[in-house]
């Protein structure tokens, strides 16, 4: 009696008992998680109260905790060793091996990709390594004479803009101002090669440095300076070399590069050897590119150094993938040869088994036909009753309980224990449970904003981990062992980028079914959405309403000096996200946004007026002026139309124009 006063009482209603028999046998047999699955498709179903705690949940695990129980008492006697078990046993381990092997194949090919790969790549990994050598070389050689070259860069960022005189004037007076000795000439004309030489380097760029040049040719022509004119000629044809190399295509540069060298000869600002090579850019850019080929064969020995390296170390992964895969694939083939002796043995007693059934039976081999089954036969099989017995009120009997006329077999199981009262719900605030708990109460098909709701949350349930999980968490960290594949794109700490694109793909199909659905009823996806901004109603405020009547309500409510004192708005402010009761006009969330501030990496104004040394504040010495730069153009006067933004009149400037007013009229009188 005090066995069965323990066991929780069944419903009265037979089909919700059918209903709670059959699920806690069919989650005995599935596994955790099809309770789960049972869960979600009768989530709305009143009679499946019992899945989430409900009533009648108690009887629920006593059934489940019941058939778990004589599934473990089944799984104890070993099954008979059929012969198509055997084969399919053999039939899958040949599947693994074959999946084993073409894993080294896929293997060796990622090994070959990558090979390809880092070959590919030699080329430009020697570009970069040259440019940076060079780069380090130039600035060195800057560093040892103290030059302040970043002054002569801003002269060059206006060459490369412009090349009206004023611009060239000005590199031609930086020159002569920091470059007084051969050597700084020397170190100054290497940096333009280098300059003209980049890939960065344009054109038109490359045609002002050579006006730089001229203008240098013809002050050290004038001056009689024949040292420096010789130095010049040494570097003359190199960037003339590198101007023409690729403005051949353009007539008006070539038409240009034409009508300066003509200039060059007329004067003879150069020697003779130096128009010799002028008139052959070809030769020059042929003799420059054998002078770089030679000097990267010698960095092509340490980029290659690295690539072996990198191959090196792919190819000994590979080998001890490879070895890892060989040494399955062995035990593999045991297990197969066993299998093999196994159905050859079968095969042996199934024909014994055929000799033995030919004789005759006798008439002690006959069945009983009214047998009662034991105890154990019908917890063995709980899909059917036992004859002559019907199940009590309370559910099936406990094991060990028959009476005198039923003794107990000696293989019957002990008792089932109380099953625990297993409460998943969280004890905590569901802001600190892990983010993934959410991920059962999201379904795929919620493409407009559903809330979801604490009380649903639950814990996941506190099962060991499976033997089909411990082995893909194993394949998992082996897969990590060998470099990923080239198309596979990962971040900075090693996630893939595309990983959850299966998932937004599924996520945009159930978006563009619930559209056309809405559509087809004649409405829009934005009348799904249940979360809508309602503005405060306010009332409208008196025209003729003045402070002096404010005044003399000196009765103010303490509410309203609560109002006054408080930073933070009322509930009555605040937005509400409600819906509102009855039928109202459709609204949509309109928040005040703030004017953005102007972007000066797009802006044009910002990109000019930073090469002017504008820093993000106001102009000048005295950061007067504006510190934003104008987006749109100002209508001017013509005669100031060229001055500078946040500028004011300058004393000097108007001075000029008075005396130069002056002197024209005096002019104009004399003639």
């Amino acid at each position: 009696m005090s066995m069965q006063s323990t066991i929780p009482p069944p419903p009265q209603d037979p089909e919700l008992q059918r209903i709670i028999d059959s699920t806690a046998e069919f989650v005995a047999k599935n596994g955790p998680a099809s309770e789960e699955v049972v869960r979600q498709q009768n989530r709305n179903d009143p009679r499946y109260v019992f899945l989430f705690g409900g009533e009648f949940s108690d009887y629920y695990k006593y059934r489940l905790l019941f058939e778990i129980q004589n599934l473990q008492v089944i799984a104890q006697i070993p099954p008979p060793t059929t012969k198509n078990s055997l084969e399919f046993e053999l039939k899958n381990a040949e599947e693994q091996i074959t999946c084993l092997r073409k894993q080294i194949i896929d293997s060796e090919s990622n090994l070959k990709a990558h090979e390809m790969a880092l070959n590919s790549q030699r080329q430009s990994k020697i570009d970069v390594l040259w440019r940076a050598k060079e780069d380090k070389r130039i600035d060195d050689l800057v560093k040892q004479v103290g030059l302040n070259i970043s002054s002569f860069d801003k002269c060059l960022e206006r060459l490369q803009e412009s090349g009206s005189k004023d611009t060239i004037s000005n590199s031609k007076k930086w020159i002569f101002d920091n470059c007084s000795s051969d050597r700084l000439r020397e170190i100054i004309l290497t940096y333009l090669l280098h300059r003209v030489r980049e890939r960065t380097a344009t054109d038109a760029f490359r045609l002002h440095v050579l006006y730089l040049i001229n203008d240098w040719a013809h002050y050290c022509h004038r001056k009689k300076l024949d040292s420096v004119r010789q130095m010049l000629s040494r570097y003359v044809p190199k960037l003339y070399a590198y101007a023409s190399n690729n403005a051949g295509t353009i007539n008006a540069f070539s038409e240009k590069l034409e009508k300066l060298v003509g200039v060059w000869e007329g004067h003879k600002y150069f020697d003779d050897s130096c128009f010799k090579q002028l008139r052959n850019p070809v030769a020059v850019i042929a003799t420059e590119q054998a002078t770089v080929a030679a000097y990267q064969s010698q960095l092509a020995i340490e980029v290659d150094k690295e690539i072996g390296e990198t191959l090196g170390s792919y190819a000994k992964q590979h080998k001890e993938y490879e070895q890892h895969v060989l040494t399955k694939i062995a035990t593999m083939e045991t297990q197969m040869r066993e299998i093999k002796e196994r159905i050859e043995a079968e095969n042996i007693r199934q024909k014994e088994e055929e000799y033995g059934t030919e004789r005759r039976r006798s008439r002690f081999d006959q069945q009983q036909p009214n047998k009662i089954p034991s105890l154990f036969e019908t917890t063995n099989s709980p899909s059917k009753k036992p004859l002559g017995i019907p199940l009590p009120k309370g559910g099936p009997p406990p094991p060990m309980s028959g009476g005198s006329n039923f003794p107990p077999p000696r293989s019957q199981p002990p008792p089932p224990p109380q099953p625990p009262a297993l409460d998943l719900t969280p004890k905590v605030p569901y802001y600190e449970l892990p983010a993934g708990m959410i991920v059962p109460l999201v379904k795929m098909e919620d493409v407009t904003y559903n809330p979801l709701k604490e009380k649903d949350l639950r814990l996941p349930h506190p099962d060991p981990p499976s033997d089909s999980l411990l082995r893909e968490i194993d394949r998992f960290y082996s897969a990590l062992q060998f470099p990923p594949p080239i198309d596979c794109i990962r971040d900075n700490e090693g996630w893939e980028m595309n990983g959850l694109v299966e998932h937004y793909v599924k996520l945009e199909d159930h978006k563009k079914k619930l559209e056309l659905k809405m559509k087809e009823e004649g409405k829009t996806l934005e009348d799904a959405f249940t979360n809508k901004y309602i503005p405060p109603k306010t009332p409208p405020k008196s025209s003729k309403s003045s402070p002096r009547h404010e005044k003399n309500n000196g009765s103010a409510s303490p509410i309203t000096k609560r109002i006054k004192r408080s930073r933070s708005p009322t509930p009555d402010e605040r937005p509400t996200f409600a819906v509102p009761v009855g039928p109202a006009p459709r609204t949509s969330i309109s928040f005040k946004i703030p004017p953005q501030p102007i972007n000066r990496e797009t802006n044009k104004g910002a990109q000019l007026m930073a090469k002017m040394g504008w820093e993000g504040k106001g102009l000048g010495t005295k950061e007067q002026g504006i510190q934003e730069p104008i987006s749109r153009g100002e209508v001017r006067e013509k005669t100031e139309q060229f001055r500078g933004l946040g500028s004011k009149p300058d004393i000097y400037e108007q001075y000029r124009r008075q005396m130069s007013t002056q002197m024209a009229r005096r002019i104009h009188k004399l003639n």
